[in-house]
Parts: C-alpha cells; sequence; structure tokens
C-alpha cells in the first residue's frame, strides 16, 4: 500500500509546514526561557526543559503566526467560513487568548478545549488545530536555546523540552541509532532502541515491528502491552536525512493501518 494523499490535502499540509518552519528561523536566536543553567538542571532532574503553564510567548509573534495559518486555512477551505469567522470574533473579543491556547496545548489539557468548545460552540478540532500549530512555531524557536548534551543522556519517552509524547522516530545513518521527533515542537533525542517510549516496556516479546513492504524504508513498531505505535523511517535506506515533520505527513497510511490492527 502507498501514501495516496489528495494533491489539496498535500499542498495545504505542505503550506503549514513552511509557515511553521519560516517563523520559527525567524525568531532562533532570541533568549530563552528559562537559561541554559537552569535547563540543565531541569534535565538532570528528568524533567522537560519548559513548563507548559508558565510559558509567556510574545503576542505579536503569535497574532502574526495566527494570521498566516488562518490565511492558509481559508486558502484551501479546510474549515468553515463561519466556523473561522466566529474563531476570530472570539479572539478579537478576547474570549480565546493565543497565548493560553499555547499552554494549555503544550500542557496536554485535554479538558481545557472541551470546555473552551462548550463554551464558545467552536468545535475543539479547530481550537487544537490552532493551538497545536501556534505551540509547534513557539517552541521548536525556543527549542534552539537548549544545550546539546540531553541529545545522549536524555533516555526518556517524552521530550526534554516540552514533555510531550515523541510523534515519530528513526534509525540515524550513521550509527542505527533511534532518534524520537516530539509530536509537538520536533525535538530530536536519543532514545533506547528495544523500548516501548509510551509505557517503558523492555520486554522483546511484547515489541515488534511490521512493514508494508519488504525493503521499505518505513515500519511500524508496536507494544503489544499498552497497544501503541510508533513509526518509523530507517535513514540507512534512503538518501539524504529523514525530516520526521515531513515524513509523518507522507506515512499517514501507517497510521490507518495501524489503528486498524487495534493499535493506538
Amino acid at each position: 500500500m502507498e501514501n495516496n494523499l489528495p494533491r489539496e490535502f498535500s499542498d495545504f499540509q505542505g503550506g503549514i509546514l513552511e509557515i511553521r518552519s519560516r517563523l520559527a528561523a525567524g525568531k532562533r536566536g532570541l533568549r530563552a526561557e528559562p537559561g541554559p543553567d537552569q535547563a540543565e538542571e531541569r534535565l538532570k532532574q528528568g524533567l522537560p526543559w519548559l513548563e507548559a503553564e508558565t510559558l509567556n510567548p510574545d503576542g505579536d509573534f503569535l497574532e502574526m503566526a495566527f494570521q498566516e495559518i488562518l490565511a492558509m486555512v481559508k486558502k484551501h477551505g479546510a474549515a468553515g467560513e463561519e466556523e473561522l469567522q466566529r474563531l476570530e470574533e472570539l479572539r478579537q473579543g478576547g474570549r480565546i487568548e493565543l497565548a493560553e491556547l499555547v499552554r494549555k496545548i503544550a500542557a496536554g489539557n485535554a479538558e481545557y478545549f472541551k470546555k473552551t468548545s462548550a463554551a464558545t460552540g467552536l468545535a475543539p478540532e479547530i481550537l487544537v488545530f490552532f493551538a497545536e500549530n501556534l505551540a509547534r512555531i513557539f517552541l521548536s524557536a525556543q527549542a534552539e536555546g537548549l544545550p546539546g548534551k540531553y541529545s545522549s543522556a536524555w533516555l526518556r519517552g517524552y521530550c526534554p523540552v516540552c514533555g510531550n509524547e515523541p510523534r515519530m522516530a528513526k534509525l540515524e545513518r550513521q550509527q542505527g541509532k533511534r532518534v524520537l521527533a516530539c509530536s509537538l515542537c520536533d525535538t530530536l533525542w536519543v532514545f533506547r532502541r528495544v523500548e516501548c517510549p509510551y509505557c517503558g516496556n523492555s520486554n522483546p516479546r511484547d515489541l515488534r515491528f511490521f512493514q508494508v513492504k519488504g525493503e521499505s524504508p518505513y515500519r511500524v513498531d508496536v507494544c503489544e502491552k499498552c497497544k501503541r505505535y510508533i513509526k518509523t523511517v530507517d535513514e540507512r535506506k534512503i538518501e539524504g536525512e529523514a525530516i520526521l515533520r515531513t515524513e509523518d505527513l507522507a506515512t499517514i497510511y501507517l497510521d490507518e493501518i495501524a489503528r486498524k490492527e487495534g493499535y493506538r
């Protein structure tokens, strides 16, 4: 089975990725909070660098990002006009605060989005979509200031920057190390080859993978204990570096297969 995403969907997702990458890159080099010393101390304690509930992203920066994402959504008709107009009215009226969306999505506060949806009449998917993309722009820019020592010493199943779960993994070209990518800020970190990043299970009998094609660089690693899965790309079987945020989009068909098999 191959990836056959509709062209319109691919163009839309590609446009969103371009916005995120460009705006995050423009924000890099600025001093991040907390500083490197505090970051190293938190990492030693097994805590992610940033505390989600205390994030304080620049309002003008978020507004610029919001407007670009909104324009892309409108261009591709990815949401209803009335829904988007309602979102803009609520934001302008102060009932939807962009910085709060970033904090709540970074904290994994699903209850906030349910309550906000009920209170405003906006679909929770719309709120989560904008929250995730605004957070990704802000957090990936912040992550540039993180000390590099975490990359080989962290070895935890959650992101060293924001604490969220991994989205995808790769086996890097040089030594075949397993590298995870954060589902929110795109941070990369090294993880054990034989261990589930979601539940910590390291029993080889419970860990396996499947591929759609025998020689494919893509596979799906699954854990029979927690029934979770993570997609993996083997860089040794492709040309160049695997950019996991784009590989994730290109392998949506593997998500469908994994879910049909009972994994989540």
